[in-house]
């Protein structure tokens, strides 16, 4: 029995080291290991609006040896006031809507760092004896046609493709616009559409609801009255800012209440009090004060998150993008996170778009 006693000691001895590496591999020096794994895509970069400044972000595996790290493009135009949500063409131009001036500014692919004025300007007007127009939330279709929502008087915009050439301020007005009481537009931010381009989502933010609006088939113009084709309620809603539609057409809505910070996912064909598909919800995510989110080809999700720090009793505002794997669902951390002094985000995210990379022009 001696001798079986000193052989399980002896084993039980070099065991002990082998666990101690595997609690010390699950502590906080390498919180990054138990994170979900993001399978990154190629040739794409993400997108962030902030008050008067637009960051973009390379998207690959080489990002995630840094969180904290500078843009790869950082735009300042003059013209910039309160920047809210980018979108881009098929050219490739970036659209940039600006909630203080009510206009969306257009600039060329690769025109995206540095203090670059846009090559053109869509001024938005407001519905016939409403104030001045907001642009707020964007959305650009197969055939470049551009979709505006004018939070501040309840109305979405419809503006035909911009010309390759269009240059300075255009006076176009919209080709028709979804307005009025049937609409139960209150204060529409986020917009996005279907895979078809047949239908519109809408984070209707005071309305503390999404709606979903079937797109005339027919010509239209002027104010059209619709109703919504899907309203998606949850008692959980408040301050609904933003959505997003991946390949399936599921859509993704960032919900900022101070209860319940989330991202309800839904499926298209969603209406009424439905049951989410999946929640991002809970302590683990890292979620407050969520605002714009996007979808990469991969399937993973870009939230913008603005929080607040407290360190030694001094309480200061920070921001960062939160990266969830796809699939991701219920209480669980970002897989990456891009954040830090490095990244010049600030505690004023609007808007996350995934786009393409920036590419000089030629």
């Amino acid at each position: 029995m001696g001798t079986l006693a000193q052989g399980l000691r002896k084993h039980l001895l070099l065991f002990l080291p082998l666990v101690g590496a595997l609690i010390l591999s699950a502590g906080c020096g390498s919180s990054s290991q138990s994170n979900p794994i993001v399978s990154w895509p190629s040739n794409q970069s993400v997108y962030v609006s902030q008050s008067t400044e637009v960051n973009s972000f390379l998207i690959s595996s080489s990002l995630a040896k840094s969180g904290n790290a500078a843009p790869t493009t950082a735009l300042t135009a003059t013209t910039f006031m309160d920047t809210h949500r980018t979108a881009f063409d098929s050219l490739g131009r970036m659209y940039e809507t600006d909630l203080n001036t009510g206009s969306v500014f257009i600039f060329p692919s690769g025109a995206t760092t540095g203090s670059v004025a846009p090559t053109a300007t869509i001024a938005m007007t407001a519905p016939a004896g409403n104030g001045d127009a907001t642009a707020s939330g964007i959305a650009i279709d197969s055939s470049n046609n551009v979709y505006v929502s004018d939070e501040g008087n309840n109305a979405i915009d419809v503006y035909s493709a911009v010309a390759a050439d269009a240059t300075g301020t255009l006076a176009a007005s919209p080709v028709y616009t979804i307005y009025g009481a049937s609409t139960t537009l209150n204060a529409p931010n986020g917009i996005a559409l279907n895979s078809t381009g047949t239908k519109l989502w809408v984070a209707n933010e005071a309305g503390d609801d999404v709606l979903c609006f079937t797109l005339p088939t027919a010509v239209v113009s002027g104010a059209q009255n619709l109703a919504p084709t899907a309203t998606i309620t949850n008692s959980a809603f408040s301050t609904v800012h933003s959505l997003a539609l991946d390949s399936t057409d599921l859509v993704y809505v960032t919900n900022s209440s101070t209860t319940s910070s989330a991202v309800f996912v839904y499926s298209p064909s969603s209406n009424g009090v439905a049951t989410p598909v999946s929640i991002i919800s809970g302590n683990k995510t890292g979620l407050s004060g969520l605002n714009g989110i996007s979808l990469d080809s991969e399937g993973n999700i870009y939230v913008g998150n603005n929080y607040v720090v407290t360190t030694s009793g001094k309480t200061t505002n920070a921001a960062e993008i939160l990266v969830f794997p796809a699939g991701s669902t219920g209480n669980v951390p970002p897989g990456f996170i891009i954040g830090g002094s490095n990244t010049g985000l600030t505690p004023t995210i609007h808007g996350v778009t995934v786009g393409p990379i920036p590419t000089p022009e030629t």
